[in-house]
Parts: C-alpha cells; structure tokens; sequence
C-alpha cells in the first residue's frame, strides 16, 4: 500500500478535528493508498493482523458510492470494530464514491458523532477530491498518449487509429489498456472523460 500525504485530501483530512483515515484506489485489487490520522498503535494493528480484509468499511462501501454509519453494526461481530472502540472511536461515519473501478473512502470516527452539516459538506468534498485526484493522474500521460486520447475523443473508431499509427488494433487496445492503468480507471470511456476534464489537449 501507499502512503498518501494529507494535503492530497486536505478539505477531506480537515473536516473534522475527530480522527480521519482515507483510501484511495482499486481496492477489489489491493492497489490502494491510503491516509489516516488514528491512534498509530491501532494502525499497527490494524495492518499487522490484515484487518483490511475484514473491516466493515471497506467491504459495504468499496464496491459502491454509500454512506455507512458505524453505529449500524455490532461492535462485538468484528475485531476491528471492537478494537477500534477500546481506542476510543465510539463513533463513526463513512462515505465513498466509485469512479469506473476507482473508489475513494473516507472515515471519520471519535467520541462524538459527525454533525449533520459537516456530513453534507463531507459528501460534496468526497466527490470533487475523487474526480480531481484521478485528474492529477491524466499529468503523466506521454504526449503520445494524449494524443491516443484525442483521437478518440474526437470520434476515431479503433480501426481508423489503428490505421492512423500503423499498428495493429489489438496494439491499439494495448495502449488504451495502459491510459486506464496510469489514470486508474477500467474503461476507456472513463479514461477520455478523466482527460477530457484535466483539459489535456493536444494540437493536431
């Protein structure tokens, strides 16, 4: 996993002064970063016992867009939850977005409950941040590959880019295939939006 800094999310990360964590990525895949500023010993426990895989969090909202209130499930059914309130997180909410195969999560938890305001702010913060962080991603395209992207932005079938750079179509999928690894999508729709709305351009 990857550690994320605090100010690639610092709206979410300071929404709350309550204990924040948030991941980022594919998580169906493991390939996720992530970010928290709970108890350091909870983590290391967290990490060391592989609770990812049996958090509640992440098995209700990574394959979906939801909130998942923490007060909805038995602390006493689960390790991490019943761990998680000997550290004094009594109290917590989740939200998540899913983007063509990217999810992004974002927890807070402490002794008082996230007030109803800071939660709707939270909802409008998750979605902008997921969407601007894939966009950073569209930065490290080649130009070669944003002008891939443009071709079939501007309408190109497979077979005519295929024509245009004298390859194969199967050599074309291969490097659609790797836009969508690099921005962290699944579908090359996804990947021209993403593009499309971090203005990468390309001048024919």
């Amino acid at each position: 996993m990857e550690l994320l800094a605090a100010s690639d999310f610092c709206d979410l990360a300071e929404l709350s002064s309550q204990f924040c964590s948030i991941g980022f990525g594919n998580f169906a895949h493991g390939q996720i970063g992530y970010f928290s500023s709970y108890p350091d010993d909870f983590q290391k426990m967290y990490f060391e016992n592989n609770w990812l895989s049996l958090d509640p969090v992440v098995q209700k909202c990574a394959p979906r867009a939801m909130t998942f209130e923490w007060d909805g499930h038995d602390p006493r059914a689960n390790p991490v939850m019943s761990t998680a309130r000997d550290f004094g997180l009594h109290n917590g909410i989740s939200f998540s977005s899913q983007i063509a195969g990217s999810g992004l999560i974002v927890s807070y938890a402490g002794p008082s409950k996230l007030s109803e305001t800071a939660g709707a702010e939270a909802v409008r913060l998750l979605r902008r941040s997921h969407l601007h962080r894939l966009t950073l991603n569209a930065m490290r395209l080649s130009q070669e590959q944003c002008e891939l992207v443009a071709l079939f932005a501007n309408g190109m079938r497979a077979s005519h880019v295929a024509h245009y750079y004298e390859v194969s179509e199967d050599a074309i999928k291969l490097r659609k295939r790797r836009i969508e690894a690099i921005l962290g999508v699944n579908n090359f729709l996804a990947a021209v939006h993403v593009c499309a709305v971090a203005g990468v351009t390309v001048d024919f």
